[in-house]
């Protein structure tokens, strides 16, 4: 199953094109694949030195036996929804939702929570 992810713009991340986004979920891994450019801070501690622009491609495969939490928490600071998949090889996966769209946020953990236990 393709499950295609919207990015949203983070503190110290700016989202200019999305190439590719998805999460898939075969039998027994989850592919996590990322492809998109984004302008990030010089200094994060201090944006007026400016941005740079930065290309992120990121391919994370993980193990159905590795997984070993899918948790939504709340971001009050930024406003938004964080959904943490937690593997027990220590590589972990984070989405980012706007408050606002908490629905898909719920339904996202309901999909992997059935994945992982079905």
């Amino acid at each position: 199953m393709h499950i295609k992810i919207d990015l949203i713009t983070l503190k110290n991340q700016r989202i200019l094109e999305v190439r590719e986004a998805t999460l898939e979920l075969n039998n027994a891994y989850l592919n996590y694949r990322l492809d998109f450019d984004c302008e990030m801070p010089v200094n994060e501690d201090d944006e007026a030195l400016g941005w740079r622009q930065e290309t992120i491609m990121l391919n994370s495969i993980l193990l159905k036996k590795h997984i070993a939490t899918v948790e939504l928490t709340s971001l009050p600071e930024t406003n938004k929804i964080g959904l943490y998949i937690t593997c027990t090889n220590g590589v972990d996966i984070k989405l980012f939702y706007r408050r606002k769209n908490i629905d898909q946020a719920y339904a996202m953990k309901e999909t992997i929570t059935e994945w992982l236990i079905g």
